[in-house]
């Protein structure tokens, strides 16, 4: 992913959130002749990533033992030329993207997958809890495999006008504050955060 350098991110302080809070993720691979993707929820996990996809998916035989590419789309809004408060600016995207690479390990254990979906539900559904009928629950284990990615490169982008005067950014931040629209508000917070010391 092409980047300037004053958007490269590498703090994984400041990355592993991202991912937490944007769990649904892109998974890009090569399938046989072709690029394949499909999209699911992965948890990070001790420089892993997590989850599970239903068996009925073939594409789960492909990847394992498989390299692969995850994107973590992060909050992203666009930008008029008419929010800097000066001429010569050109209309934009601001966006946070993560771009993760690893190897993959299919699970088929029902230790793993209990933990996969434990993990998961911590995080989305506090109501979920494996443990209240584990009859039931291995019985829709069985339509599942796990996967694991060891995590082998992290290439984090966060395109957020800092190569403006910080005026303009600031005035950025004013319109992006008053919208109502979620991911634009999480920009706008994401923008006064890089101005800080």
């Amino acid at each position: 992913m092409y980047s300037p350098k004053y958007a490269i991110e590498t703090d994984r302080n400041v990355i592993d959130p991202v991912i937490h809070e944007n769990p649904f993720a892109t998974l890009v691979f090569r399938g046989g002749d072709n690029i394949q993707s499909f999209h699911l929820p992965l948890i990070m996990k001790h420089n892993k990533l997590i989850g599970h996809m239903a068996k009925a998916n073939p594409a789960w035989q492909a990847l394992d033992g498989s390299s692969v590419l995850v994107i973590f789309h992060g909050p992203h809004c666009y930008i008029s030329p008419d929010y800097y408060g000066k001429p010569g600016n050109v209309p934009t995207w601001n966006y946070i993207s993560i771009q993760v690479r690893g190897d993959v390990k299919i699970k088929t254990d029902l230790a793993f997958l209990a933990t996969a979906l434990i993990e998961l539900g911590q995080t989305q559904d506090s109501s979920f809890d494996i443990t209240t009928n584990v009859n039931e629950h291995q019985n829709l284990m069985s339509a599942i495999v796990g996967i694991e990615i060891t995590i082998t490169e992290i290439f984090a982008k966060f395109k957020l006008a800092q190569s403006k005067p910080e005026d303009e950014r600031k005035n950025v931040i004013k319109h992006l504050e008053k919208s109502p629209n979620q991911s634009t508000q999480r920009v706008a917070k994401a923008m006064k955060e890089t101005l800080e010391p």
